[in-house]
């Protein structure tokens, strides 16, 4: 597989998410709990009630406050770059999404077996994504790599600990999606590949 050099895919995602934020406060505020909602936010009688499954994507690309982003951005680009350069934009870019997802799926779940009814939005179960298939490429690449990579996995915890710690409302459930997901993304894809170097 042909590694990125450029983050493409990290720097589009940067771009994207810092974008929509900026509308949003052009719009209003990104404070606003109902103005959130109505431009993809999660909440669970929306969802289950309207149907409005879209909001399982959308609602990654959404972020409560300045320093909301800016945790979650600065924690995308030092993990993305490192594994989209390692495992390659195409894989990279499927990994953040399918996490993002599922981590929202498993977030909705258990909000629904709890009887939450909470707001939520944010990169955060994308992330862990991409920490969950570090993690694991950490343990399969050679030692000199693994420090540098595991520099970077452990940077990248620390912010996200600093962001929680500052939040008022974590969604955990979406963090542990994310990250399981992530890992078990980044398992398939080693197995496929070895199967495929054996048959040739």
């Amino acid at each position: 597989m042909k590694r990125a050099q450029i983050p493409y895919v990290t720097i589009f995602l940067i771009g994207m998410n810092v974008g929509i934020f900026l509308a949003i406060e052009l719009l209003g505020s990104t404070a606003d709990s109902d103005l959130m909602v109505r431009y993809g936010a999660m909440r669970m009688p929306e969802m289950l009630e309207d149907h409005s499954y879209w909001r399982l994507f959308t609602s990654m690309f959404l972020h409560f406050g300045t320093g909301h982003i800016i945790s979650n951005m600065v924690s995308l680009l030092v993990v993305g770059i490192s594994l989209e350069r390692e495992e390659g934009s195409l894989r990279f870019a499927l990994t953040y999404l399918i996490s993002g997802v599922l981590g929202n799926v498993i977030s909705l779940i258990y909000d629904h077996i709890m009887n939450i009814n909470c707001i939520s939005a944010g990169a955060s179960g994308a992330i862990y994504g991409v920490f969950g298939a570090m993690l694991v490429t950490e343990f399969v690449i050679s030692r000199e790599k693994k420090k540098d990579l595991l520099r970077i996995l452990c940077v990248g915890v620390l912010l996200f600990m600093w962001n929680d710690q500052k939040a008022g409302s974590v969604d955990y459930a979406a963090h542990l999606g994310g990250f399981l997901t992530g890992g078990l993304i980044q398992l398939v894809a080693m197995g496929l590949g070895r199967k495929k170097k054996g048959d040739e």
